[in-house]
């Protein structure tokens, strides 16, 4: 059981990575309230979002 939910944190953290690198230089930081009102602002294209999605997705589906 243990293995399984260090296997769901390193996925999921490779997503939240993903997201972050995904972002302008300038705009990387790991704030979620930042992140939020930095992508509601500037969205972000579909390629990246089709490649970030199923990795969170699939992160936190092997957490709970």
């Amino acid at each position: 059981m243990t293995i399984y939910l260090l296997a769901g944190s390193l996925v999921l953290l490779a997503g939240l990575v993903a997201l972050v690198m995904a972002l302008p230089p300038w705009a990387r930081t790991f704030d979620i309230p930042t992140l939020l009102a930095y992508i509601n602002a500037h969205p972000l294209s579909h390629e990246s979002q089709n490649v970030i999605f199923p990795i969170v997705t699939v992160g936190f589906g092997i957490l709970v």
